[in-house]
């Protein structure tokens, strides 16, 4: 008899070394022996386990393996547990699929529990990147929405984002934020709130430049790190657009792009070839906006 199940999808745009691909890393990296394409990440052994190309997508799945500790086997009658019986050699893999738009250098990743997030999605293709590694990043793609309100401001006048108690490091790169989250490990304040605006000023703003690279930098924070959603309390920016309105606050924290899928499915395994077609459903559903938003990939 079929279940219903439930997947989630969230999207990512990608950030490449200048001059690179992510299409020829994902298949450099594929054309790897198994071995060599199973690496440890933060002690977790990861494998890019299956990639299909098919013109501008590139749909595959990632495996997180688990080797040291799995649960046992239970019956709803019975007490007591019996273990799954694998030999020295066998793992078990939690299953992660994805698909990668080479047009618009978007990713979509399913999310599992338990499974490859998109931090060691990240830090798993960032080990085969000889030169530039740290350019490698995801960042969180918004709705389309906040996006078009960004691009109507004129210009900002009010930025605001609140960071919650986190490891310093979570911020890499980021010395305003490090700093942000230092002086809250040193207050012992349970949030810190960087604040800045223009007031009644005439002819000022806050510049653009400094905002676009925050927030690009806070957009990688959410997607990446395992503290993300927790260490961004608040992510607000205002301005005026030009219109005879008063100048809009955007919240874009909770703007955050996720596809809810809902399918049946009679075995409580769910292979590859069934999370395929619902992965790349999910991107189908998203991509005009998507495509409304950050149009084609300019490449140099």
């Amino acid at each position: 008899m079929a279940t219903a199940r439930r997947m989630t999808v969230h999207f990512y745009r990608v950030n490449m070394p200048h001059g690179q691909n992510f299409e020829d890393l994902l298949t450099g990296v594929f054309g790897f022996s198994t071995a060599i394409r199973s690496i440890e990440v933060s002690a977790v052994p990861y494998r890019l386990e299956t990639l299909i190309a098919s013109g501008r997508y590139y749909e595959g799945e990632m495996i997180r393996l688990r080797e040291d500790y799995h649960p046992g086997k239970y019956r709803m009658d019975e007490q007591g547990a019996t273990d799954l019986g694998l030999a020295d050699d066998e793992l078990i893999g939690e299953e992660t699929a994805f698909i990668y738009d080479s047009q618009l250098n978007i990713l979509a990743l399913q999310k599992v529990h338990g499974g490859v997030s998109a931090g060691a999605f990240a830090k798993y293709f960032r080990r085969f990147l000889a030169n530039g590694s740290e350019a490698f990043g995801l960042e969180v793609v918004l709705n389309n929405d906040p996006i078009r309100q960004m691009t109507r401001l004129t210009e900002v006048k009010t930025f605001e984002v609140e960071v919650a108690p986190v490891p310093t490091d979570v911020f890499h790169g980021m010395d305003t934020l490090k700093a942000l989250a230092r002086a809250q490990a040193e207050s012992g304040a349970t949030r810190v709130t960087l604040s800045m605006g223009m007031g009644r000023t005439r002819g000022g703003a806050i510049g653009r430049g400094f905002v676009d690279n925050i927030l690009s930098g806070l957009l990688r924070v959410l997607a990446e790190e395992e503290h993300g959603k927790n260490a961004i309390r608040k992510l607000r920016v205002g301005g005026p657009t030009g219109e005879d309105v008063e100048a809009p606050v955007i919240d874009l924290l909770s703007q955050r792009m996720v596809s809810y899928l809902r399918y049946e499915w009679d075995d409580r395994y769910v292979p590859y070839t069934v999370r395929r077609p619902l992965v790349k459903g999910a991107y189908e559903a998203m991509e005009q906006e998507l495509r409304s938003v950050y149009g084609p990939r300019v490449t140099t």
